[in-house]
């Protein structure tokens, strides 16, 4: 790829992409991914993803007034962060009864001009529901809610709090294939709940929500530098239609952000800066989002086949599976893929593994 100001050319859905997700600073119990807004930015900009919600790890580890505070302090100092990071600003029931709690967090939203808020409930140790008398005198302000799937150990809360305050969207955030009975099932009962994309492996899972539910309620999230992407390529490559794709890359949080018409939009796009040094990489890179085969030898290293309850798969026949999979693999120039059969993972309610794997 040549030195150049120009984004990876992506398909046209993709000419812009806005994360969901977002955090930067160090938290109270793990290493920091990203330990200030231009790191989060130098990884959005390796990956051409051009906007991004953003969290500080004051505000979800310690208070959220003096975190949301340093964030909008950090995002203000930083000038590559206008325009592109949009403070999400953390809320918890503690906030009603603070002195000048609900003003502060009101001026915050103001001063800050975004809508999003987020909530953990599992670290700052309260109920999802608890929040339904900070939310409500924020209405106004016309926010939606982002919660981490994880920090939530009784999913009915979030249905709880989606159905006392209907206008309110909640986006669920980082859920895996573990979640996806829950997640789809708080979809179906409350129209006010979307899914984020980050985390999410399963086969067809995007196309799979959309089609239940609407892509106008699925949102992309980038997910962390380990996962090089992998949320951009399950978006590229889902069997949707370019609108769908569209919604799901940034018109929907867009929507929900209430930014001008037109989406946003930021003086020059992002060049991913390993091409500098590793050309090759986003050349591939490029090829991969493009739908085209890789001129290198391609082994897939984990993959699963068959049916397993927790996964949300509408094809369960194995052969069909395994035509899916090769039809796939030619497609992307995937040469071998390493696979177990999902009865294996569980031999002692389906007798022997290895006879499993014979089959």
């Amino acid at each position: 790829m040549s030195d150049s100001s120009e984004p990876i050319p992506l398909t046209a859905a993709f000419d812009r992409l806005f994360s969901a997700v977002g955090e930067v600073v160090c938290g109270a119990t793990e290493a920091p991914v990203f330990r200030a807004p231009a790191d989060l930015l130098m990884h959005m900009n390796r990956l051409a993803v051009t906007h991004s919600l953003v969290t500080h790890a004051a505000a979800r580890d310690v208070h959220p007034t003096d975190g949301n505070r340093r964030l909008l302090d950090d995002l203000e100092a930083c000038a590559a962060a206008r325009g592109r990071l949009h403070p999400a600003l953390v809320v918890t029931p503690t906030q009603q009864w603070e002195r000048d709690g609900i003003a502060e967090l009101r001026r915050a939203m103001s001063n800050c001009g975004s809508r999003a808020l987020r909530a953990c409930p599992g670290t700052l140790r309260y109920r999802l529901f608890q929040l339904q008398h900070v939310l409500e005198p924020v209405q106004d302000f016309n926010p939606f809610l982002t919660v981490d799937i994880r920090e939530v150990p009784e999913p009915l809360d979030i249905g709880r709090l989606a159905e006392a305050l209907p206008t309110i969207p909640i986006v669920c955030t980082q859920g895996m294939w573990g979640h996806l009975t829950t997640l789809f099932d708080l979809m179906q009962r409350c129209g006010n709940v979307l899914l984020e994309t980050s985390w999410l492996h399963v086969w067809d899972v995007i196309a799979d929500a959309a089609q239940r539910f609407g892509a106008h309620r699925v949102l992309f999230g980038l997910g962390p530098p380990a996962h090089q992407g992998a949320a951009i390529a399950g978006l590229a490559h889902a069997p949707i239609d370019e609108a769908e794709r569209r919604r799901i890359a940034w018109e929907n949080l867009a929507e929900l952000m209430q930014l001008p018409e037109g989406g946003p939009v930021i003086a020059s796009r992002p060049a991913p800066p390993f091409a500098k040094k590793a050309p090759a990489a986003g050349v591939f890179w490029r090829q991969f989002i493009e739908g085209k085969s890789l001129p290198v030898d391609v082994v897939d290293a984990h993959g699963h086949l068959g049916g397993i309850a927790t996964w949300s798969l509408r094809e369960l026949d194995i052969e069909r599976q395994i035509q899916c999979a090769l039809a796939r693999m030619d497609r992307l120039g995937i040469d071998m893929m390493i696979i177990s059969g999902a009865e294996a993972l569980f031999s002692d309610a389906c007798g022997c593994p290895v006879s499993v794997n014979n089959d």
